[in-house]
């Protein structure tokens, strides 16, 4: 994998004006304290971070995922940043597990088609006592990683 190096804001912004609800990780980097959610960047303090990351409650439960340890902890980041930015400002995060991705990697987003390459997986968890999933996935392409909120069938 290429270590999810280059998310193109181009590509982020024009995904955001035909799925508004689409979140989208930007590219993780060993210091970078910018996430682009949702056609915004944020840029946060160190403070900021680490009291966004307390968001994450319970034991050390990390995902049990492929990505290379910077990057899951990145996309555990980025999951915090996009709850702690709605409207709801949710501070209490439980990571569940990471379930298998699409068999045929791809997903429909407003009727747009999403491909997947060799990562595809759904990250788990309880948002504010409501279950929820991520689709954390790398671009059919392999140079981008993408994450987005997705909706699970089950309770």
């Amino acid at each position: 994998m290429n270590s999810c190096k280059n998310l193109f804001l181009a590509v982020c912004s024009a995904l955001v004006i035909w799925a508004p609800n689409l979140v989208l990780a930007d590219e993780p980097t060993n210091s970078s304290h910018t996430f682009f959610v949702n056609g915004v960047n944020y840029n946060l303090s160190s403070d900021l971070l680490n009291e966004i990351r307390l968001s994450w409650k319970g034991s050390a439960n990390r995902p049990k995922t492929v990505l290379a340890s910077e990057d899951a902890n990145w996309v555990l980041d980025f999951i915090a940043v996009d709850q702690f930015t709605r409207a709801k400002k949710c501070t209490d995060l439980v990571f569940l597990n990471v379930a298998p991705g699409k068999k045929n990697g791809v997903d429909f987003v407003k009727g747009k088609a999403i491909y997947a390459g060799k990562l595809d997986e759904q990250w788990i968890l309880i948002a504010c006592g409501k279950r929820t999933g991520y689709r954390v996935f790398e671009y059919a392409n392999g140079e981008k990683l993408g994450v987005y909120e997705i909706g699970l069938s089950r309770p």
